[in-house]
């Protein structure tokens, strides 16, 4: 304001002279709309100033002056169960190679962020928190900005997850913070120049903008997560989920050779799980005849497990989620809905249990029908132990219901897919059908011994041990990971 001030003295002064005062009236007014444009633009766009700042702090890191950089991208500090040693091990025994955390928890301070992590790391911008985006209803993308935007599908789809997840920010403030996002990993990509790269979770929003960009530049990429089976870790070079090696090449991995040890082992570590109540998530204590004691008495209890539909490559719905994920629902509730709609006519009960990662979102709706019971806080063990069948899209509670010897039905793709352990419906005018013929079969001998090979299978050629301490010890070792790391394929 000062500025203002000073320069529209100096003008009047001038025009004054020049007997020009209506002039001066104008151009003034004109300097006022364009001082307060500019300090408009230079609020909005902290974010980007911030994120020249980081870049900058970036490049000024020692080990981009080395190379064969291994570059990890995710929140595992907030929510580590096992997966920072799990790094921590791969980097020592990798000493050829120099790996760097970019953390999506900058909350957590340096010193706590080293008591988990014993290889370089660097601290986001809390703007790109893990699940801590900024709220603003209110931002005007630039022309630049938008054709950018206009240009790039991926940002697009990012804008949308989490316009849709949350639900205070605009379309445009969404739109702007996924282009924000864009530039700063297209920027860090080219200052770090990683090896490769390893992603917890492809399917978060600033993740896949990630995982497009690593692409372009052809960078490796390997897909990080927890295991089908708790206990393990899934690395993958395909995809996750549905876009999984035993989802996509079905015939493939059901042909992988196992021993009878290796089945016999199967089945071991089946009842140590069932047993266990091993969980990758963190269990409530309650009591499930306190749920039974809501349901009508003598009619089939069938389960309906949501998924996180922002994490899951289930939101937004594209060509690609059809293909690889749900050939026939949007989002869990719309499954939840149609499975209600079944129930009322075939006199079933219907629990609803939805993923932790849904009920904290704002935008969800809470409301269900009268017919069907929803429950949160729940031992998802004790649960699944009360009901007659599972139904999900493809939730990883599917796993946990095979383990505890409860029939299946799969409305869309996990890596359970094809593997003859569980029922399919992919097809809405099959639903019905298919979770009566489960409600009058259960989970038959056939699939019993199925989900044997699969196990087994899984424990072979696909998921890798935890390497946390636990009775039993199953999937493939810490060098198997490294190896996998190490390949220059994508």
């Amino acid at each position: 304001m000062k500025i203002y001030i000073i320069i529209k003295t100096f003008i009047y002064n001038i025009c004054l002279k020049l007997h020009m005062l209506p002039f001066a009236r104008y151009v003034c007014y004109q300097l006022r709309r364009i001082l307060n444009l500019f300090k408009y633009h230079k609020q909005d766009d902290k974010i980007h100033k911030v994120i020249i700042k980081y870049l900058s702090l970036l490049k000024n890191l020692e080990i981009i002056k080395r190379r064969n950089i291994v570059l990890i991208v995710g929140g595992i500090v907030e929510f580590d169960k096992g997966s920072c040693n799990y790094l921590n091990l791969l980097s020592n025994n990798m000493p050829e190679y120099n790996f760097l955390l970019l953390s999506e928890a900058p909350w957590k301070t340096k010193k706590l962020t080293q008591e988990k992590i014993n290889f370089p790391f660097f601290l986001l911008p809390y703007y790109f928190g893990f699940n801590k985006y900024v709220v603003n209803k209110k931002k005007e993308l630039s022309k630049k900005a938008r054709c950018n935007i206009n240009n790039k599908e991926y940002i697009k789809l990012a804008a949308a997850n989490i316009k849709k997840r949350y639900s205070d920010n605009s379309n445009e403030f969404s739109a702007y913070l996924m282009n924000e996002a864009n530039y700063f990993f297209s920027k860090s990509l080219n200052i770090i120049k990683p090896r490769k790269i390893i992603i917890w979770n492809k399917f978060y929003a600033l993740h896949s903008i990630i995982d497009t960009i690593a692409r372009k530049k052809n960078i490796p990429v390997v897909y990080m997560e927890f295991g089908s089976l708790p206990g393990t870790f899934a690395l993958e070079t395909f995809g996750q989920m549905g876009e999984s090696f035993p989802a996509r090449e079905i015939t493939k991995f059901l042909s992988l050779k196992t021993t009878d040890s290796e089945l016999q082992n199967a089945e071991r570590i089946i009842k140590y799980l069932r047993e266990s109540k091993l969980n990758r998530n963190y269990q409530p204590e309650s009591d499930s005849s306190k749920i039974q004691e809501k349901l009508i008495p003598g009619r089939p209890i069938v389960l309906y497990a949501g998924q996180n539909d922002y994490e899951s490559g289930l939101y937004p719905y594209t060509s690609n989620t059809y293909k690889y994920h749900s050939p026939v629902f949007s989002s869990s509730y719309e499954a939840m809905i149609f499975l209600a709609e079944l129930a009322g006519r075939n006199n079933w009960n219907v629990i609803y249990k939805p993923h932790p990662g849904i009920s904290c979102c704002n935008n969800e709706p809470k409301d269900v029908p009268d017919n069907v019971l929803r429950v949160d806080q729940v031992n998802i063990n004790d649960l699944i132990d009360i009901v007659d069948v599972v139904v999900t899209i493809f939730s990883q509670v599917s796993y946990i219901s095979l383990i505890r010897e409860k029939p299946v039905i799969m409305l869309g793709y996990n890596q359970l897919r094809g593997k003859n352990c569980c029922y399919e419906a992919f097809n809405e005018n099959y639903i019905n059908n298919v979770i009566t013929q489960a409600i009058n079969h259960g989970y038959t001998d056939g699939m019993k011994k199925s989900f044997y090979t699969h196990v087994a299978q899984l424990c072979k050629y696909y998921l890798y041990d935890d390497l946390q301490n636990k009775n039993v010890n199953y999937g493939k070792n810490i060098n198997d990971a490294i190896e996998l790391v190490k390949e220059k394929k994508r």
